[in-house]
C-alpha cells in the first residue's frame, strides 16, 4: 500500500467542490484512488521494493556447510592395486564469517529498501501531480465545450435571422453568407472541442488503464483553495521524495563503504571428518583449519572508488536542491502571474463584457443595432470566460509541475467553502 501520509486532504479540495446535484461525478479523490489501486507503475515499483526486501533475508544467512569426500591411495599399482589400501576420508567444512561482514550485507540490502521506498514515493507523486493536471485538463475542456455549443447556438441564431431578413429583402445576400460562414466556423470549433474532450478524458482514465466511462467530473477548475506561500514549498525540498533519494543513495553508498572494509576481516574455515583406512580397517579423526593469507589489499581501490561516487553524490544533491528551490521560484512567479490575470478577467474584464453585452441586447430590442453587433457583442462575452479557462489551464499545469518538485500538498484548507481566486 502507499503511505498513509500521502493521503493529505488536499485531494478532497483539489479543484473544490461536488454539489450534492452531482453526487455521482467523479471527483479528484475517487480519480487519485483508482490510480493508487490500478496504476501499473505503481505496481511495478511495489513489486521492486518487495524484491528488495526479500534480500534482507538472503544477506542475513550464513555460509553453509560443504561435505568432502576424498579418496587417497587407490588404482595404483602393487599394494595400491585397486582399493586395496584406499583411504577414504568423510569431512565437514564450515566458514566462519565475522560477524561484522554479516551485519554489513545486511545494512547493503536496507540501504537498498530504502531506495526501492522512495523510488516508489516519488513514482507516486509523480503521478498524483499527472492525475491533477489530466484531471484539470478534462475538467477545462469539458467546459470550453460548453462555450464552443453556446457560440455554435448563437451561431445559428444569427443564420437563422439573417435568412429571414434576406427573404423580406430586408439585407443583402452578402450578409447571410456571412452568417453562414459563421456558423460553420462555430460548428467547427464545436467539433474540435468534442475531440479534445474526448482525449483528455481517455487520458485521465489511462492512469488506471480505465475507459472513458466515468460520467462527468465534479467541481469547478476556477475554485482554489488558498496556497502555501513560496517558502513552505522550498523548505519542503529537504523531504521531497525526489530528494530523499539522493540521502538513500548516500546511505547505499556508505553501507557498501562498510561491507567492503568488513570484507578486509580474514574468514576462517574449520574442517572436521574421519578417515578409513581400508588396507587396515582403522578410523580416525581428521581435522583442519584455513585462513586466508594477506599478501595484498584488493578492497583498496574498492574503498577509493567508494570514496569518490560519495563525494559525486553529495555534490549531486547540492546541485539537485540548487535546481529545485530555482524551479520552484519560477513556478512560483508563474503561478503569480497567471492569477492576477485569471483575477483581471474575472473582476474587471468579465464584468465589463456583461455590461456591454446587457447594452448591446437593449440597444438591439430598440432597433439601434443589429443582429452582428449582437453576435460581436456576445462572442467578446464568450471570449472572456474562455480566456479564463485558459488561465485555469496554465495554473493547475503550474500547480501539478510544484507537486511534482516539492512532494508537498500544495492547498491549506479553506477557511470558507465560497472562497475563490482572489
Amino acid at each position: 500500500m502507499i503511505p498513509v501520509r500521502f493521503l493529505r486532504p488536499v485531494f478532497t479540495g483539489l479543484l473544490l467542490s461536488a454539489s450534492a446535484e452531482v453526487a455521482a461525478a467523479l471527483t479528484l479523490a475517487e480519480a487519485v484512488r483508482r490510480v493508487e489501486q490500478r496504476n501499473p507503475q505503481i505496481a511495478q515499483r511495489m513489486a521492486e521494493r518487495e524484491a528488495a526486501t526479500t534480500r534482507i533475508d538472503g544477506a542475513r544467512l550464513a555460509p553453509n556447510p560443504e561435505l568432502r569426500i576424498g579418496v587417497e591411495d587407490a588404482l595404483g599399482s602393487g599394494d595400491y592395486h585397486a582399493f586395496d589400501a584406499a583411504e577414504l576420508t568423510v569431512a565437514l567444512v564450515q566458514v566462519i564469517e565475522p560477524r561484522a561482514r554479516r551485519s554489513a550485507r545486511v545494512q547493503v540490502a536496507e540501504a537498498g529498501v530504502v531506495i526501492e521506498t522512495t523510488a516508489l514515493e516519488a513514482q507516486y507523486w509523480q503521478l498524483l501531480a499527472e492525475t491533477h493536471r489530466r484531471y484539470a485538463l478534462a475538467l477545462i475542456r469539458t467546459g470550453r465545450l460548453a462555450l464552443a455549443e453556446e457560440a455554435n447556438a448563437n451561431a445559428q441564431r444569427l443564420l437563422a435571422a439573417t435568412e429571414r431578413r434576406v427573404r423580406a429583402a430586408a439585407a443583402p445576400v452578402a450578409e447571410l453568407e456571412r452568417a453562414r460562414v459563421a456558423a460553420a466556423r462555430a460548428d467547427l470549433d464545436r467539433e474540435d472541442q468534442e475531440h479534445e474532450l474526448a482525449s483528455a478524458r481517455v487520458s485521465l482514465a489511462a492512469l488506471w488503464q480505465g475507459e472513458d466511462d466515468y460520467g462527468a467530473l465534479a467541481g469547478d477548475a476556477l475554485r482554489l483553495p488558498p496556497m502555501r506561500p513560496l517558502s513552505d514549498w522550498q523548505a519542503a525540498l529537504a523531504t521531497s521524495p525526489r530528494l530523499r533519494r539522493y540521502a538513500a543513495e548516500r546511505a547505499l553508498l556508505k553501507a557498501e563503504h562498510a561491507a567492503t572494509t568488513a570484507e578486509r576481516t580474514r574468514s576462517w574455515q574449520l574442517e572436521g571428518g574421519v578417515r578409513h583406512y581400508r588396507g587396515n580397517g582403522d578410523v580416525a579423526l581428521v581435522a583442519g583449519l584455513s585462513l586466508p593469507l594477506r599478501l595484498s589489499d584488493p578492497q583498496a581501490p574498492r574503498l577509493a572508488e567508494a570514496d569518490a561516487k560519495l563525494r559525486a553524490a553529495e555534490a549531486g544533491e547540492a546541485g539537485a536542491m540548487a535546481e529545485a528551490r530555482a524551479e520552484i521560484f519560477s513556478l512560483y512567479q508563474e503561478l503569480n502571474h497567471g492569477t492576477l490575470h485569471l483575477t483581471r478577467l474575472k473582476e474587471a474584464v468579465l464584468p465589463a463584457s456583461e455590461r456591454a453585452l446587457a447594452a448591446t441586447e437593449d440597444a438591439v430590442a430598440r432597433g439601434r443595432y443589429g443582429a452582428w453587433e449582437w453576435l460581436q457583442a456576445r462572442n467578446d462575452w464568450l471570449a472572456a470566460r474562455k480566456e479564463m479557462l485558459d488561465d485555469a489551464e496554465l495554473l493547475h499545469t503550474t500547480l501539478a509541475e510544484l507537486e511534482r518538485v516539492s512532494g508537498l500538498a500544495l492547498f491549506t484548507a479553506p477557511k470558507d467553502s465560497t472562497e475563490v481566486l482572489p
